[in-house]
């Protein structure tokens, strides 16, 4: 009964105007392990368990074939997309086995940066709370004292932290995470990243890849310039990983007219990049109009009826 009433219901959403709508799913990171430094990562068993519960009920389809059935006006309905963005070693390791097994096309979006360095801005910050001395009480940079006297106040100091530097320039950004180095003496933080053999291998079998910037930054709080080498790099190096054209760009962090605008979206389309991926919530209704502001939704609960109800749910958003 569960089955039917839940077809009958993503059916009557997702179809309007004798369109079918495509909902895209976005996930980040997902971890064995709860770690309170990094408390928005999916456990890797909620992955496993969405990943057949849209078996179940939904169609799964890669990207680049749902956008072709679109423009072909053939997409069935139902039919939802996965993308995993920034590029953490997990995508290998857990999200693309995983995917594996149930015979499952997603998309990557992989900040190049990372491929370098091992790791991406926020984790190098990540990475100074966790070594900190723990006989240090407070932490002062950028003119604020932050609170890290407790494992509870040093998590919401890091959070507060990497929520002040989301939205300066690449340049700022650095100046104050190599003075926080200096001040805490902190080392490097591990390779945590896909390294070049792991995103050869996943085009191989068949997932997507596709640009996320090189090193993550806000678009809108860049020069023309700055933004537009950040988003042909990243291409450049991933074409070159994987010796073909890069196709698909989602951008970072993601909300239309706050991080990107109509300027990024005509740098994407002379660079030739078919589809952008933006973070603001909804489902994908006419492919000619949104192409380069698609929108993404991922359900937070945690039981497949809530999961699936309110996935079917945003196919009218």
């Amino acid at each position: 009964m569960f089955n039917w009433l839940l077809r009958q219901y993503a059916n009557y959403h997702c179809s309007k105007n004798g369109k079918n709508r495509l909902n895209i799913l976005t996930y980040h990171r997902v971890s064995q392990t709860f770690n309170p430094f990094k408390p928005k990562e999916l456990s890797w068993d909620m992955f496993k368990e969405q990943l057949v519960w849209l078996k179940r009920h939904f169609i799964v389809l890669s990207l680049p074939i749902a956008l072709d059935l679109i423009e072909k006006n053939q997409l069935p309905p139902r039919a939802v997309c996965l993308t995993i963005d920034d590029g953490y070693s997990d995508c290998y390791h857990l999200i693309f086995k995983t995917l594996q097994e149930q015979n499952i096309k997603a998309s990557f979006f992989i900040c190049t940066d990372g491929i370098v360095n091992g790791f991406l801005w926020d984790e190098e910050i990540a990475n100074v709370f966790l070594q900190m001395s723990t006989t240090r009480t407070e932490l002062s940079i950028l003119g604020v004292t932050f609170d890290v006297s407790t494992y509870a106040k040093r998590q919401k100091s890091m959070l507060s932290l990497i929520e002040l530097l989301k939205y300066k320039t690449l340049i700022e950004r650095e100046l104050v995470i190599n003075e926080l180095c200096q001040i805490t003496q902190t080392t490097k933080a591990p390779y945590s990243f896909l390294t070049k053999a792991n995103i050869l291998e996943m085009h191989q079998a068949g997932m997507t890849i596709g640009a996320h910037t090189h090193k993550h930054p806000i678009l809108c709080c860049e020069t023309y310039d700055v933004a537009y080498n950040q988003i042909h790099k990243s291409k450049l190096i991933l074409e070159d990983i994987i010796s073909e054209k890069v196709d698909y760009f989602a951008y970072p962090n993601g909300k239309y007219q706050k991080d990107f605008n109509i300027e990024h979206m005509d740098m994407l389309k002379n660079m030739g990049f078919k589809a952008a991926l933006s973070t603001n919530w909804g489902s994908l209704k006419d492919l000619s109009k949104e192409r380069y502001t698609i929108k993404r939704f991922t359900p937070w609960d945690g039981t497949e009826k809530r999961f699936c109800f309110r996935l079917a749910s945003n196919f009218s958003k």
